[in-house]
């Protein structure tokens, strides 16, 4: 099942949210840091017991004949270790916010749900409810004009919107490039259009930067009821049928599915 939108570790949304495996980038700074801290604190140990003491054998001049007192040692070692922490862990920092932010950037709701999945989601429904489809309009044509950079960016957007809108019980995954789908859980149409029109408008009042352009996106949707008289499958196909209806008719309202048939919703 897909998982559900409150981004709980027991929801159903496809996109994983466990820990990745440390890379070489991520270990080798930190192999370095305590590999630093060890070396300078043996060489605090061993300059408190060779100034004041004399314990050790004096291969090079020390510290006291070239005029430093052992304190001005030990602060010149802590203020280097500290330079040395801030700076790999400023740098380790860096390395993980460009990880974060590429993965935002080319995953956002990853893992394509598939239909099978919505189907499954769909009969384990314990109430009367919708699927909708949500379709970025002409998603394809503004991936090959303005680039992945665009494309990515018009994924998230949409992500994000359906996100702060459909909270558990309600689902959400990714179905294909642009395309999501929804269960609404709940009897009321009414409240199920108002939804998806809130998504829509928010969608559609926000603007992408692509290139020396500013892209308005439009959001497409359909919906179907579920029921238990009705078999999954005939849901989802009938959610795809308003979806398409939608896309011949370029209509600005939302599709409803009933009956073999589809008309807006106004």
């Amino acid at each position: 099942m897909f998982r559900d939108v409150s981004l709980s570790e027991e929801g159903l949304r496809t996109h994983r949210h466990a820990l990745g495996r440390a890379d070489l980038a991520t270990i080798l700074p930190y192999g370095f840091l305590v590999a630093a801290a060890i070396a300078i604190g043996v060489h605090l140990v061993l300059s408190v017991l060779h100034a004041p003491f004399r314990l050790l054998p004096m291969l090079e001049p020390s510290p006291a004949a070239l005029g430093m007192t052992p304190s001005i040692v030990i602060a010149a070692s802590v203020a280097g270790l500290l330079v040395a922490m801030a700076g790999l862990g400023l740098g380790a920092l860096k390395h993980a916010c460009t990880r974060i932010r590429r993965a935002s950037l080319d995953d956002p709701m990853s893992d394509f749900v598939q239909p099978e999945t919505v189907v499954a989601t769909i009969e384990a429904a314990a109430s009367p409810g919708f699927v909708v489809l949500f379709q970025v309009a002409h998603f394809p044509f503004l991936s090959v004009r303005h680039g992945a950079d665009a494309a990515n960016a018009i994924l998230r957007m949409a992500t994000e919107e359906l996100s702060r809108m459909f909270h558990a019980p309600h689902h959400v995954g990714r179905l294909a490039a642009g395309e999501f789908v929804v269960t609404v859980d709940g009897p009321n149409a009414d409240d199920c259009i108002l939804l998806v029109e809130e998504v829509r408008r928010s969608v559609s009042s926000r603007s992408i930067r692509a290139d020396t352009a500013e892209l308005q996106v439009t959001m497409l949707a359909g919906m179907a009821r579920i029921s238990p008289n009705v078999e999954a499958t005939d849901s989802l196909e009938s959610a795809r049928r308003a979806i398409e209806h939608a896309r011949n008719a370029a209509s600005d309202s939302v599709i409803y599915a009933f009956d073999k048939h589809a008309k807006p919703v106004y």
